[in-house]
């Protein structure tokens, strides 16, 4: 079954493959990663964000990637990421505490099993910090597959994990079963909402998760990379990717869509489908990473994803705004300049202040890679012109089973309070004659 395992890693490594399933047809059809085309532009300026500081451990692992990352009660950013090693032995999750000083504390959490891979991380009303990730034995696809919750509580570290998916949803524990967890919360301890994707089937599911138990999960639809916001009034949003044929190309395909639901019972049930993505929209499973904003007051939902161009010559990134409750979508570019070359994985924070909408992402612009940054204006109407926040990457593939892969994940945070911006992600850097991906942090400062 090598075999299985190289195709798993050309589209996307540990989290993917398990995503994917133990499907030997879609593993035949699995798609080499295309070259990232570039147009050799003239290097961004760093303005708003200091310079990047590594937040993983020379020696830590093969590679870090995939953080995920939150604020906690006093405004320390605590980001979670994975800790590769070779042969899929994910075998702990990298922990790093940032200071309001830029002291750095790190500690190391281990799984329920073996590997660890595709955290989330979301912060409660009472500060706490709500870890989820999966956890499984064996290698490509994984086995026994838990979708772990570890809580930290105030100036303290994880809890022990727990697994808390529905024990349904993986009865005969099919290898590669559960996939792409999510977390969300409405601001209480007991307002926690989990949601992950099970297979077969690429079912998402959701569930609510209160006083440490996890009730049962319901169904929402067939999608990946499902991801979940609160809403004031306490309706649960979600958006996620989704295509009826098996052998969509995972890097753009027009059968692929981002779509919006709602729920107004606590995740029991979802509302009819809106399509946020543009009709004949070649949206890429691998790399769109969609993020989902809420505005309230401003009664604003705000939609980010990465899309391929419509000549295959690139990606670009698309800000989506609805002001009917997700039943129309409004459209733009966020990266500027003629269109050219990979820019892709948008992650975004939205300023409460403002109503002003932040956004992230990886590209290669100039030939190497980095990571640019905009500001958008509340409605969605233009943004601003792109920074660097990044220095250059020491490579740049869209393999993401390498050691010096782009990851799955970053994250992008707003302390309205402090008026603080920060940025977490993933890049490789040259270490030891060879490069790996380690993971970054940047704090910016807002202007009102």
């Amino acid at each position: 079954m090598k075999w299985i395992s190289k195709a798993l890693v050309a589209v996307g490594g540990v989290g993917v493959a398990v995503a994917l399933g133990a499907s030997v047809v879609r593993a035949r059809r699995a798609k080499q990663p295309p070259k990232a085309p570039t147009c050799h532009a003239q290097p961004l300026a760093r303005r708003t964000f200091g310079a990047p500081v590594e937040l993983s451990q020379p020696g830590s692992g093969t590679d870090d990637r995939s953080p995920a990352a939150a604020l906690d009660a006093q405004g320390n950013l605590v980001a979670a990421f994975m800790s590769h090693s070779e042969s899929f032995g994910n075998d702990h999750l990298g922990v790093v505490r940032v200071g309001l000083d830029g002291a750095l504390r790190r500690s190391t959490l281990k799984g329920t099993r073996a590997q660890v891979s595709a955290p989330a991380m979301a912060a409660d009303g009472a500060g706490a910090l709500h870890l989820v990730y999966l956890s499984a034995d064996g290698s490509a696809p994984g086995k026994h597959v838990d979708v772990d919750v570890a809580s930290g509580l105030p100036g303290m570290d994880f809890t022990n994990p727990v697994a808390a998916q529905d024990p349904n949803d993986c009865p005969k524990d099919v290898p590669g079963c559960l996939a792409s967890p999510a977390v969300a919360s409405d601001g209480t301890p007991s307002g926690v909402y989990l949601a992950y994707v099970k297979a077969p089937g690429h079912a998402i599911r959701v569930l609510r998760r209160s006083a440490d138990k996890s009730g049962p999960s319901a169904a929402v639809r067939p999608g990946e990379a499902p991801v979940l916001a609160v809403e004031g009034d306490g309706a649960l949003s979600a958006i996620y990717l989704e295509h009826d044929v098996p052998d969509v190309d995972r890097f753009g395909d027009a059968r692929t869509r981002l779509e919006f639901v709602r729920s107004h019972d606590g995740g029991k049930t979802f509302s009819v489908p809106a399509e946020v993505s543009r009709e004949g929209e070649r949206v890429p499973l691998a790399f769109a990473h969609p993020q989902l904003l809420i505005d309230g007051p401003r009664k604003l939902r705000y939609a980010l994803y990465a899309a391929q161009r419509s000549d295959q010559s690139g990606w670009d990134v698309v800000l989506a705004t609805s002001r009917d409750d997700g039943a129309h979508w409004r459209h733009i570019r966020v990266n500027d300049g003629a269109p050219c070359g990979a820019h892709l994985m948008p992650f975004a924070a939205l300023d409460p202040k403002t109503g002003a909408v932040h956004v992230a992402w990886v590209e290669n612009r100039t030939g190497q890679g980095g990571v640019a940054y905009a500001r958008c204006q509340s409605g969605g109407a233009r943004c601003s012109g792109n920074e660097a926040v990044s220095a250059p990457f020491a490579s740049f593939t869209l393999g993401r089973g390498a050691p010096d892969s782009l990851g799955a994940g970053a994250q992008l945070l707003i302390d309205p309070a402090r008026r603080t911006v920060d940025a977490v992600w993933a890049q490789p850097v040259r270490e030891q004659g060879r490069a790996l991906t380690r993971v970054f942090f940047a704090r910016g400062h807002l202007a009102d």
